[in-house]
């Protein structure tokens, strides 16, 4: 009778060991499952490092073969004189296209392309354009001084910032964010930029820089500024060079927008002929350079100036004014560049401004 119970019970004390053992493989088992998880998470996240970092060094090879084409332009007995839309900054190797050349260019177990978008003034749409693109296009910021803020006055107006007097604020105090002098823009009656004395007043004050623009995004640091005037400027405003002497704008890749501002300064601001004649001039501009197709970027593109046999007699004095800030050939080339590793297709974009004559690099980031 003792013996039963001594069996009973030793088969009780079995049932638990093994309910015991049960949870510790199913413990076991979990801890196992989420390991095996982490370590998956952890080796994606390896790999997608490593791909990061191969696509980085992939666009930085795409930059290398950009400068590349840029030292045979400016080898190149008719590159080195002007640049188009279409053809800013290179030459067309013999047989291909600038698509052929700047896309899909492979590097070791990656590749790259060289792109841009433009707006298509036929349907106003962006197109999108292999190649580089160039900062001279636009309104240089530390080219704008006491004596011609009316340009980007102007340019304000015309992208949309309806107060005159607000454009003529922003205008006069970006001459004054950047020049050395301490006094502000304006007449002895009206100040219309600022300095010191207005910006260690705001709520939260600051000084005026009283040094060239380094980025675009200072804009909003100067009076007059706002998120919504920014984003309709700042496409069209540029920082290079920061030691500019005068304001240069090629003609042949400068926007309608911009060609309309200079040529409206002139009329308007020097009195030469009314606004309808400087806009007129800008679109006749953007005709001529697009050849007799009327497309942007084909084959018929023009890059000679206007003559005078194109234009009314308004219109030329106009032109003739304002050739001071026209050029045919950019100096500032802008190069966007799209890296990916084909192993991991991870992709790293850059965009970097090249100084043409010097093949060197005076700004870049990642995005």
């Amino acid at each position: 009778m003792n013996f039963t119970k001594l069996s009973i019970k030793s088969n009780n004390n079995s049932g638990i060991v093994l309910i015991v053992v049960l949870w510790i493989l199913m413990i076991l088992a979990v801890l196992a499952i989420g390991l095996g998880r982490k370590s998956k998470v952890e080796l994606s996240l390896t790999k997608h490092y490593i791909g990061k970092l191969k696509s980085r060094y992939v666009a930085w090879a795409g930059l290398m073969y950009a400068i590349k084409q840029i030292e045979k332009d400016n080898k190149d007995d008719l590159g080195k004189t002007f640049d188009t839309l279409g053809q800013c900054g290179f030459t067309l190797e013999e047989g291909k296209s600038s698509e052929e050349m700047f896309k899909d260019v492979s590097v070791g177990d990656g590749g790259f392309e060289i792109a841009h978008s433009v707006v298509d003034p036929e349907n106003e749409s962006f197109k999108m354009v292999y190649g580089f693109t160039d900062e001279d296009r636009k309104i240089n910021l530390n080219a704008i001084t006491k004596d011609n803020y009316g340009i980007l006055q102007h340019l304000l107006t015309i992208l949309g910032v309806e107060e005159e007097e607000t454009a003529q604020i922003i205008a006069a105090s970006v001459a004054d964010w950047h020049d050395a002098d301490l006094g502000a823009v304006g007449s002895f009656t009206e100040v219309l930029g600022a300095e010191d004395d207005y910006y260690s007043h705001l709520s939260q004050p600051y000084h005026c820089k009283n040094l060239p623009f380094d980025s675009i995004q200072e804009l909003l640091l100067v009076r007059g500024m706002t998120s919504e005037i920014y984003s309709k400027i700042k496409n069209f405003v540029t920082v290079f060079p920061k030691d500019a002497p005068q304001l240069v704008v090629n003609i042949n890749t400068a926007s309608e927008e911009v060609l309309m501002a200079l040529a409206r300064y002139y009329s308007i601001g020097k009195g030469l002929a009314e606004e309808g004649d400087a806009d007129s001039l800008g679109v006749k501009i953007l005709a001529h350079r697009a050849g007799e197709d009327g497309q942007i970027m084909t084959e018929d593109d023009r890059y000679d100036i206007m003559n005078e046999s194109l234009l009314i007699k308004s219109e030329w004095a106009i032109f003739q004014a304002m050739k001071i800030h026209l050029t045919t050939l950019s100096k500032y080339l802008n190069i966007h560049i799209k890296a990916k590793d084909k192993k991991s297709n991870v992709v790293s974009n850059m965009e970097a401004v090249i100084f043409r004559d010097q093949l060197s690099i005076v700004g870049w980031r990642r995005y």
